[in-house]
């Protein structure tokens, strides 16, 4: 399934346009671009809560 990994091998970002190649060598055996599209606004509530 696109954006899940079984076991990745390798990752590469793409310097000039900030994508990312991840490669898996088991069951999944594909490589997978994920594409930089920019930051959006963040609301306050997003992201782990930091540990007390």
């Amino acid at each position: 399934m696109a954006g899940q990994f079984y076991g990745t091998h390798s990752l590469e970002v793409d310097s000039q346009g900030g994508n990312i190649y991840t490669t898996e060598t088991y069951e999944g055996k594909r490589l997978q671009k994920f594409r930089y599209i920019g930051m959006g606004n963040l609301s306050g509530d997003v992201g782990v809560p930091r540990p007390q």
